[in-house]
C-alpha cells in the first residue's frame, strides 16, 4: 500500500476534525477510533421520514399568493 492508496481516509477526517468539530490535529490522533466513528455516524444529517415531513407541514404549511392553505395533498 502506498501513501496515497489507503483504504482510511485519515486526511479527510482530519480536516473535518479540525474543519467541524474543532479539534486541534493533535486532539484528533489522540482519539480512538471507534470514538472518531461514533462522532462522523452523528455528523451524517437526519433523514426526513414521514411523520417528521407531516409535522412540519402542519408547522409550516403551503400558503397561494391570497394567503390561504394550499389543498394540494388533501
Amino acid at each position: 500500500m502506498t501513501e496515497t492508496d489507503s483504504s482510511w481516509p485519515f486526511d479527510v477526517w482530519l480536516r473535518i476534525a479540525v474543519k467541524r468539530f474543532g479539534l486541534s490535529p493533535s486532539e484528533f490522533w489522540s482519539l480512538p477510533l471507534r470514538d472518531w466513528l461514533v462522532l462522523m455516524s452523528d455528523a451524517k444529517p437526519a433523514t426526513l421520514d414521514r411523520t417528521r415531513l407531516e409535522d412540519l407541514m402542519k408547522v409550516f404549511p403551503d400558503l397561494t399568493s391570497e394567503g390561504d392553505q394550499n389543498e394540494v395533498g388533501k
